[in-house]
């Protein structure tokens, strides 16, 4: 299975992610990716969009209403 994880791209995010997240759904066999973690040539939202429409389901961390989350 994989997710999308939809979160802020900040050192004060990445242990939420690598810790919390990743390591909590690599236990589970899921695949969690954030998009900041390769590179790509489209366009971002497009980019958003294409991962949202492949995954299994999306975890978004809403938790300090970052504008650049709520699509």
């Amino acid at each position: 299975m994989k997710s999308f994880v939809i979160m802020p791209f900040s050192k004060e995010f990445d242990d939420i992610y690598q810790l919390g997240i990743k390591e909590t759904a690599k236990n589970e066999k899921v695949t969690a990716y954030r998009l900041d973690e390769e590179l790509f040539e489209e366009g971002m939202l497009v980019k958003i969009y294409k991962e949202i429409e492949n995954s299994d389901f999306i975890i978004a961390d809403l938790s300090n209403k970052n504008a650049n989350v709520f699509l």
